[in-house]
């Protein structure tokens, strides 16, 4: 019933859209569209699969990084995240799918993302890497060049003016020594945004 009243409720709103010109409806169509999710969880018994959230708006592509003046504070949001991909892949073998080609560099090792997706997959292609061994090497850095902080880059941490100062100043060690530049992951382009903006305003490390 409450998800009929959404709906209900979302078509009037587009209909007034229509006659004032303005977008109405959108907001009450994805709150029908979350209950229906999270009802239909509960009824296969998957609800443990996802995990929801009510808080401040997540960090997504319209962080700061290339938010447009003008755009307006988002407020609250009501966040339903599956958690386990096999459950979108079991929808897509109840609709009848065939075939399903998944290619990328990093399914590896291939036995625990068949796991993951809870589907068997007969057909496998694991071809071996382009650089050779000799050309790889793998490390971690515990700390920056300070010596007096942990690159710690978990939630509570990665916000903190240390870690970012920290965190740039080995970035840019590593830049001076490495030919040809160096390409930098970040957890998110939230993590991303905040770092460049703190280089930028805060030091003077973004310059250098």
């Amino acid at each position: 019933q409450i998800t009929q009243v959404c709906e209900d409720a979302s078509t009037l709103l587009s209909f007034r859209a229509a006659e004032i010109g303005k977008g109405l409806g959108a907001g009450l169509e994805r709150v029908k569209e979350f209950l229906e999710r999270a009802f239909e969880a509960k009824y296969k018994g998957l609800i443990e699969c996802y995990r929801s959230r009510v808080g401040p708006p997540e960090e997504d592509f319209s962080s700061t990084w290339n938010k447009k003046k003008d755009e307006k504070e988002k407020g609250p949001t009501v966040s339903f995240w599956c958690m386990v991909p096999g459950v979108i892949v079991n929808e897509l073998c109840e609709l009848g799918v065939k075939s399903l080609l998944l290619a990328s560099g990093t399914l590896s090792p291939m036995d625990s993302f068949a796991s993951e997706l809870r589907a068997p997959f007969p057909v496998r292609l694991e071809n071996p890497h382009v650089i050779p061994q000799e050309n790889v090497w793998a490390g971690t850095f515990l700390k920056g060049p300070s010596n007096s902080v942990s690159l710690n880059s978990s939630y509570r941490f990665r916000d903190t003016e240390q870690y970012k100062n920290e965190l740039g100043l080995l970035i840019l060690r590593v830049a001076r020594v490495t030919p040809d530049g160096v390409l930098v992951f970040f957890p998110s382009y939230g993590v991303m945004a905040k770092c460049i903006e703190f280089w930028k305003m805060r030091t003077s490390i973004w310059s250098d």
